[in-house]
């Protein structure tokens, strides 16, 4: 907690000492910023995709509705990006949606189970990606370059987040930790 105090704290000082009358000069497009999740009403199908600029401070809602004509699902539950693409996990949609992090273009879609409830995603080599499920308490295992989900391995009931660490180990986790080892 104390971190990240220092690291607001730094920020602030640098933001304060900049002059926001020099002009500036770009060449380029770039956007700095961060994917807000708004989860949304249980049943409704509402959850959202929102995207705070860094440099504007601007808000901009619901950008994947916007930009690909649909809504999101139900319950958006968590967002890991990998390379240039984002996959948002929806969990009681049963779906995890990929979208390119310049364009927010929908990239494709990826079909879990019924009664899934996926939770979280975890790239655990170059083309494969761990996902907790929560309704029938499993790992699927997921082919990031053609996006079938072919595997499912059993997972403690209570475990709804993965960790994973140095390329060897990953851990689901709840209330206690256990390890997996890759070979």
């Amino acid at each position: 907690m104390f971190k990240y105090l220092k690291i607001f704290i730094l920020m602030a000082l640098a933001y304060s000492c900049s002059d926001p009358t020099a002009p500036t000069k770009k060449t380029e497009l770039s956007v700095s910023g961060a994917f807000i999740l708004n989860e949304g009403n249980w049943g409704v199908s509402n959850g959202s995709l929102s995207f705070y600029d860094f440099e504007t401070q601007n808000v901009q809602n619901n950008i994947f509705k916007n930009v690909n004509g649909r809504d999101l699902g139900d319950i958006v539950h968590s967002m890991t990006i990998i390379d240039s693409l984002g996959y948002i996990v929806v969990n009681t949609s049963n779906k995890i949606e990929i979208i390119s992090i310049k364009t927010w273009k929908s990239k494709g879609t990826i079909e879990m189970p019924a009664f899934s409830s996926p939770r979280n995603l975890v790239q655990v080599g170059g083309e494969k990606a761990y996902v907790t499920n929560l309704g029938t308490s499993t790992i699927s295992i997921i082919n990031l370059a053609d996006f079938p989900s072919r595997v499912r391995l059993p997972l403690a009931p209570t475990r709804k987040r993965l960790w994973y660490s140095m390329g060897k180990r990953m851990w689901p986790t709840a209330d206690m930790v256990a390890a997996i080892r890759f070979r």
